[in-house]
């Protein structure tokens, strides 16, 4: 087999490979010479996305408000150090206005109405607990829900956290587990495994107490209540077979006779069904679902975006979002150097510093609660001019 016999390289081949390294180090030299901004990171809020709506109470709401004046409940949540000191603080205050009864007056999903009746002897049980809970946060301008499990307690949502957190104001207590506070669908599935696995029961005054077996079994089933706007749309009550709007009436007994009457009252129902957990296991008077985000209802997310770079000026416009803040006041930003309030539109232009450059933004709401906070990392190289000699 012949071998084909290699060409010298004369002086025109030559000149293309000096004319080609030539052009690779002028575009090298170029590139360098040009200013650029490069996104290096970004770490935002979540979106909220549930396929089941969830309707709030506005924190305006005058009944609310007056709940919030009459009982002087910035007083209560003052020692709190941490929003979650301070949802404990209005667990402890709620459970502590009466002791529970046998027989009372169904009152309204109204704390006020409910404090009122419960102060002249029309003492609620677990429900009551969990509406005056409820809206006492509600009416600081904080987030919550109710559960249900036949038991009815309340969800709270830390934005220090990040999740919802189950809370009895019945019983005073969260539940934990290694130091984490625990959403209520977690204590569901602990609760079909059938072994508390070291989840404790913590007290508004520190007692921590391991949770018994027999008492997880009552989890399982857990549901959550689509809405918390019972001042502005009363719950129903079924009267003689037919739904009955439950309101305030100036005799109380007016109302349903807890240990006489049937009280059935109408509510939407999510239930948690477990991963590999048959339905037919589960309550048959809701909707079920077994996707995690049906049930992270989050709230004030902030999230950054660029919209524009510029780097011969070495500048960045970035738009500021918040998503499910309804009480969303202005955005707080923090550029490392100096920390400024956004209001929005969220809107900001910033000057880079050449190099690594990280900005933060969280949302700041009218009743002065921060949300999570979002950052974005750039790196701005400015032009630079040199020559070769």
């Amino acid at each position: 087999m012949s071998k084909k016999k290699r060409e010298p390289e004369g002086p025109v081949s030559r000149a293309w490979m000096w004319l080609a390294a030539a052009g690779l180090l002028g575009a090298l030299a170029l590139s360098f010479r040009l200013p650029f901004i490069a996104v290096a990171g970004v770490e935002n809020g979540d979106f909220l996305f549930m396929r089941y709506r969830f309707f709030d109470e506005s924190s305006d709401h005058p009944r609310l408000q007056l709940l919030r004046r009459r009982e002087k409940l910035d007083a209560v949540v003052a020692p709190g150090r941490t929003q979650f000191e301070k949802f404990v603080l209005l667990r402890k205050w709620a459970r502590a206005q009466w002791e529970p009864a046998g027989s009372f007056r169904y009152p309204p999903w109204d704390a006020v109405e409910i404090l009122d009746l419960a102060r002249r002897g029309n003492r609620g049980f677990c429900a009551q607990y969990a509406v005056v809970f409820v809206q006492a946060c509600l009416s600081l301008g904080l987030h919550a829900r109710y559960g249900e499990l036949g038991h009815f307690l309340a969800e709270v949502w830390s934005d220090e956290l990040g999740r919802w957190v189950v809370m009895d104001p019945t019983g005073d207590v969260h539940y934990e587990k290694d130091g984490r506070p625990l959403r209520g669908r977690e204590l569901d599935e602990a609760a079909w495994r059938g072994r508390p696995e070291g989840i404790v029961k913590v007290g508004s005054d520190g007692r921590v107490t391991p949770l018994a077996a027999e008492e997880l079994k009552g989890w399982r089933g857990f549901s959550i209540v689509m809405r918390n706007n019972h001042l502005s749309q009363p719950v129903s009550i079924l009267r003689e077979g037919h739904p009955v709007p439950l309101t305030r009436q100036a005799d109380p007994r007016s109302y349903p006779l807890i240990s006489r009457d049937e009280v059935v009252w109408s509510a939407e129902l999510l239930a948690w069904r477990p991963p590999g957990r048959d339905a037919a296991d589960l309550p048959r008077d809701r909707t079920m679902t077994g996707d995690p985000g049906d049930f992270h209802n989050v709230y004030n997310q902030s999230l950054i975006f660029v919209v524009e770079k510029d780097a011969r000026q070495g500048m960045v416009k970035l738009k500021l979002l918040a998503e499910n803040s309804p009480g969303l006041e202005s955005f707080q930003v923090d550029t490392g150097a100096q920390r400024f309030e956004q209001p929005p539109p969220g809107d900001v232009a910033l000057l880079l510093k050449p190099g690594r450059n990280r900005f933060s933004a969280r949302v700041r709401t009218s009743s002065g609660w921060l949300g999570p906070p979002s950052s974005i990392r750039l790196i701005y190289k400015p032009a630079w001019s040199f020559r070769i000699l």
